[in-house]
């Protein structure tokens, strides 16, 4: 998603574009080091947070200058209104779970997907403790990755979508399904059957609906 902001979305000067990559960019390095820190592990700040950071933000801003087209959320087809509003509020909603992932998974609201978590590796109903432990960090940059990738599939829903573009559509289409594939593929051969039935289908089945049917009636770029 993001990389179809940067290809397509610069090539047109399209300022929504480089705020897009940049809330992505940021709203990930801002939870994965915020609560990597809070966990100490100042490790993953240093070995993996820093250098996208830098190296991505700082491309951001060197092309911030060229980047002079500024352009307001179009108006929605009244047919395709439906179809807009569940895409955009799906991105929304993925967003905030992307959030509550990075902070609350050792809480009730993850209790059924702890416990098949725990039934699968543990042969228990509960995690031992040192699991939860482990789990409330590997959680955080699993969390701050969703949320950065729905934020640029709330901008593409947003503008490029919005206009009827199939290129954005094709685009975020082919971001959740390299997700699914190589996100089932590992569930599939760790046998975490529970994983593809709680997190993976029900995303699949939120956000291709309105993608698949906005499709039919885009253009192409």
């Amino acid at each position: 998603a993001v990389a179809a902001l940067v290809v397509v979305g610069f090539r047109h000067r399209e300022r929504w574009a480089w705020r897009g990559a940049t809330a992505s960019l940021l709203l990930w390095f801002a939870i994965e080091s915020t609560l990597s820190a809070v966990h100490g592990a100042w490790f993953n700040i240093y070995l993996i947070d820093l250098m996208p950071l830098v190296s991505v933000g700082t491309l951001l801003i060197l092309a911030r200058g060229e980047l002079d087209v500024v352009e307001a959320a179009p108006a929605i087809p009244r047919e395709q209104a439906f179809w807009h509003h569940w895409l955009f509020s799906a991105c929304v909603a993925f967003t905030l779970f992307g959030l509550v992932s990075a902070t609350s998974s050792h809480t009730a609201l993850f209790g059924f997907y702890n416990r098949a978590l725990a039934q699968r590796f543990f042969a228990s109903d509960e995690l031992p403790a040192i699991a939860v432990a482990f789990q409330r960090f590997a959680f955080v940059p699993l969390g701050g990755t969703i949320a950065g990738q729905f934020v640029a599939l709330a901008y593409l829903a947003r503008y490029p979508i919005r206009r009827g573009e199939r290129w954005a559509i094709d685009a975020s289409i082919a971001s959740l399904l390299a997700w699914f594939i190589v996100d089932s593929s590992v569930t599939a051969y760790h046998r975490a059957w529970f994983n593809l039935l709680m997190v993976n289908l029900p995303t699949l089945l939120v956000m291709l609906p309105p993608l698949l049917v906005l499709r039919q009636t885009g253009r192409a770029a």
